[in-house]
């Protein structure tokens, strides 16, 4: 994971999402860069993720609304 940039969601209700990814990330022994841009859906997200693009973090109440169990 650490050679793929990390995804952040660009609404403002993410913050807290990014905030743990970040620290995550962190706790894990890397700093995780940024992919450069953001989405504000769940679905262009897991486009740019299938594409290989970047790591997207997902709480597991977003792959209930959107019916996802994983991407990979």
């Amino acid at each position: 994971m650490p050679s793929l940039p990390l995804l952040f969601a660009g609404h403002n209700p993410a913050a807290e999402l990014n905030d743990f990814a970040r620290d995550m990330s962190r706790s894990a022994g890397f700093v995780p860069s940024s992919y450069p841009g953001t989405v504000t859906r769940v679905r262009g997200a897991c486009d740019l993720v299938v594409r290989g693009r970047c790591v997207f973090c997902l709480p597991q109440s977003g792959t209930e609304r959107t019916g996802r169990q994983a991407l990979a």
